[in-house]
């Protein structure tokens, strides 16, 4: 049973998976829900939902517990859970709020390493929560690092639990050692608006974007007022 603005239903909500591939900074996320009804989905909704709320993402195809959903195609939809299983401190959250820190904080410290910088960035120290989620990803251990640092496995340990400084020195080494640090920076745009008003959609496609048309769905819409739209991706789409 769900309700879907103001109006009970007997849909059992069921998660679809994820459909955006940034991290806001409120901790929202963006996910595909199914509506199943007698054992069939008969209707899907993109929804915001609070990741802190959420707690953890469901498998795919599982029933997931929101209580609620409000909105419109043309304003969005969003979600609520139901209390009772709703985790205020959890593993995702955490999980998000340290990689949104290593977004922010972490590759652009890295970049003070490299020799050819021309212009010193004004970005705050890099973390020891850093030091251990850049470890993490490189998938080696604290021994392993070491070894690779040529330093102890101790003064590794002391880095990432807060006891000692990181310097700029080891920050410069990281990067020497492990180069795809400093070649993993790179730009996102969460949003991109363009209109070309003499150019059908196909044209876009063909000669603006060069992929190829059968890569898009062409369906129905009412997205800011349009009627069809070419969607590539879940979340790429012409008007």
């Amino acid at each position: 049973m769900i309700t879907i603005n103001n109006e009970p239903t007997a849909y059992t909500p069921i998660f679809l998976g994820t459909t955006q591939h940034s991290l806001r900074l409120s901790l929202e996320i963006l996910i595909m829900v199914g509506m199943k009804l007698n054992d069939e989905i008969v209707e899907t909704y993109n929804v915001t939902v609070s990741a802190i709320e959420l707690g953890h993402l469901p498998n795919i195809g599982s029933e997931i517990a929101i209580d609620e959903i409000t909105g419109s195609e043309l304003s969005g939809f969003k979600a609520k859970i139901r209390q009772s299983d709703a985790k205020i401190q959890n593993t995702v959250s955490t999980e998000l709020e340290n990689l949104i820190e290593l977004k922010n904080v972490g590759q652009y410290q890295l970049l003070k390493g490299q020799k050819d910088m021309t212009q010193e960035l004004n970005v705050p120290e890099l973390s020891n929560n850093n030091l251990i989620l850049m470890r993490q990803l490189l998938g080696v251990t604290q021994q392993e690092l070491a070894a690779a640092m040529d330093m102890s496995r101790k003064t590794v340990n002391r880095f990432e639990i807060g006891e000692q400084k990181i310097s700029d020195k080891f920050v410069n080494k990281l990067i020497s050692v492990y180069p795809q640090l400093s070649e993993a920076i790179e730009v996102q745009f969460d949003w991109v608006s363009l209109t070309f008003p003499d150019l059908t959609s196909k044209q876009v496609i063909d000669d603006v974007l060069r992929l190829q048309e059968n890569l898009f769905l062409e369906r129905p819409t009412s997205q800011n007022f349009y009627t069809r739209e070419m969607a590539f991706a879940g979340e790429k789409n012409i008007w």
